[in-house]
């Protein structure tokens, strides 16, 4: 017998030093539908330092040495930070123009975020989630941890939580082309 994880989606938790990580403050807007306070309409001006990149970049291309395919260097595209109240959400989307997505949960006691299989919509067409084939992950991350996930996850954060996190989009390049 012979079994096959066919479509499977990498998605990394680790822990990161928060000391290493440098974002510089910016000014917080109400964005998106939720209206949560974030940076993400002045990430292009943030120019996080040198030694925060290639600490960042170290851990991801750390996640890239266990699944196939050659990523010689990662270049960060969008870096911003969310301030979340209690009742904050964001709403479910991906991130677009971009090969890999993170968060980095700075303050919050308690990560909200929930990833979506792309395949929920079948699942439930078909009989109903199970363990073997979930709808949902929430992973229980704290302040220090990250998780690393293909930018096209879709995702939501869920209310109940307050506290900062630190956001980004990866591009990954091999030979100089993107991939």
């Amino acid at each position: 017998m012979k079994k096959h994880n066919l479509f499977s989606i990498p998605v990394f938790e680790f822990e990161v030093d928060l000391k290493k990580i440098n974002i510089p403050e910016m000014p917080y807007r109400r964005t998106w539908e939720s209206r949560v306070y974030s940076t993400f309409d002045v990430s292009d001006q943030i120019n996080p330092p040198l030694d925060t990149l290639q600490y960042l970049s170290n851990k991801v291309l750390e996640c890239f040495d266990q699944i196939s395919g050659k990523v010689d260097y990662v270049k960060f595209v969008r870096i911003w930070r969310n301030k979340y109240e209690v009742t904050d959400y964001q709403g479910y989307h991906t991130h677009p123009g971009s090969n890999w997505s993170f968060i980095i949960y700075e303050d919050v006691s308690r990560s909200k975020t929930q990833f979506i299989n792309p395949n929920q919509s079948d699942i439930w067409n078909q009989n109903h989630p199970t363990q073997v084939f979930p709808t949902d992950y929430e992973p229980k991350l704290r302040s220090g941890n990250m998780v690393l996930f293909p930018s096209w996850l879709p995702h939501q954060v869920l209310p109940g939580n307050s506290g900062t996190t630190i956001s980004g989009n990866v591009i990954c390049f091999t030979d100089g082309v993107n991939c």
